[in-house]
């Protein structure tokens, strides 16, 4: 049994696009369980697994028989000197032989089981991809509150540096350096305005609707959870393109056993009656056609072996893509521990440092034992740090998106 999503959302009943028009989330997790009800990839895939299962329950059926109607009329000759004339009525049906047909059902079966892992594979990928665009935009957020209480500090930093202007203890330049401080800032607060919009773009394409309304807070940062070995065990266990290549080898397998039986030679039993010819009365036919086994059985060998060659190349695939899971598992892993040791340190030691600088430089600056550009500085240095606990917080969150889409896992299930 191939395992899928941990999802509770599922691809069941029609998909109302409308839905969402208008809606107001508050967690990605809403996001992705109303998002795969609409989205056009997973629609896609779901008429692929109709037509897949349509197709594996038709599988297998036995032959429809053929049923012949013949007229048939004699002319004159030497031992008769009148037309005759009469009708023929013949039935055939092809008998395959023990295991035909259980083959084709397999072989059906088989390839009914790689589409329903190439659809959750479908899901997961999405499911990914939603949360890292939705926590990216919570950063572009947080990052604009940041930068706004930064603008706000350069409000009262200019009544500072104003007020020894005016005294003709600081100069010109300062007034100046300052102004080109908030034009600065109000410039990249611009650009996050851009970057929201074009991630709450891609939110609503993700979720088939024009328009999405989403409530995010500051991204907080999130410890490593597990191992890359532990991952690795988890994803050959639940990643649903690894089940899927695993389901494709047996696929292949099915087909060429299917290939095999069907090289065989197949009978056809036919049962016949022909009346009216000759004074004869009833003519009553039974018989058995094999067919001249002349080129059948090279074929199925031929298409036998083409299979099994498949079978070898999707066992090969999967190999390699646990080799490709491995090297991407680690380097995730590295990047998220990097990433919450980052958060963490600028939360605990760097921030508040940078704060006491930034009041006591202030302190300084207004009685004059400190260079405006000391003040500057400490200001940036607060701005910069900030931003990069937004970021690393963020990288967490994004991370663990990137794990959970690998493992073929949601990701609160990590």
């Amino acid at each position: 049994m191939i395992p899928l999503l941990l999802l509770s959302a599922a691809l069941a009943g029609t998909p109302d696009p409308g839905s969402l028009a208008g809606a107001s989330l508050s967690s990605p997790e809403a996001l992705a369980e109303r998002a795969l009800q609409a989205h056009p990839d997973l629609a896609a895939a779901s008429a692929r697994l109709a037509a897949a299962r349509a197709e594996a329950d038709v599988a297998g059926a036995l032959p429809d028989p053929m049923l012949g109607v013949e007229y048939m009329h004699g002319m004159p000759g030497a031992t008769h000197g009148d037309h005759e004339s009469g009708l023929g009525l013949m039935a055939r049906q092809e008998l395959p032989l023990p295991g035909v047909l259980y083959a084709r059902r397999q072989a059906a079966q088989a390839g009914l089981v790689v589409v329903q892992a190439e659809q959750a594979e479908v899901q997961a990928a999405l499911v990914a991809e939603l949360h890292a665009t939705w926590w990216t935009l919570a950063l572009v957020r947080a990052r604009r509150e940041v930068d706004q209480s930064a603008l706000d500090r350069l409000g009262e930093l200019e009544a500072v540096v104003r007020a020894r202007y005016e005294t003709g203890e600081a100069g010109a330049s300062a007034l100046v350096r300052v102004d080109l401080l908030r034009e600065q800032l109000a410039l990249e607060l611009r650009m996050l305005d851009v970057d929201e919009a074009e991630l709450l773009a891609a939110l609503a394409r993700a979720a088939a609707v024009e328009a999405l309304e989403v409530r995010t807070e500051a991204p907080q940062a999130l410890p490593v959870a597990g191992t890359p070995e532990d991952w690795l065990t988890r994803a050959e266990q639940a990643r649903p393109a690894l089940a899927a290549r695993a389901a494709e080898a047996e696929a292949m397998r099915s087909m060429a056993h299917a290939a095999r039986t069907e090289g065989w030679t197949m009978p056809t039993v036919f049962a016949g009656l022909e009346t009216g010819m000759g004074g004869a009365g009833e003519l009553y036919r039974v018989g058995v056609e094999l067919p001249l086994a002349l080129s059948s059985g090279r074929v199925g060998r031929a298409m036998e072996g083409a299979a099994l060659q498949r079978a070898a190349q999707a066992e090969a695939m999967r190999r390699a893509m646990v080799d490709e899971l491995r090297a991407e598992l680690s380097a995730a892993h590295a990047a998220w521990t990097v990433a919450a040791e980052r958060a963490q340190a600028l939360q605990d030691r760097l921030l508040p440092q940078a704060e006491r600088a930034l009041t006591a430089t202030l302190s300084d600056y207004r009685v004059g034992r400190a260079p405006f550009a000391d003040l500057v500085d400490a200001e940036l240095a607060l701005l910069d740090l900030e931003r990069m606990r937004l970021q690393a917080a963020t990288e967490t969150r994004v991370q663990q998106a990137r794990v959970a889409g690998m493992l073929g896992l949601a990701p609160s299930a990590l």
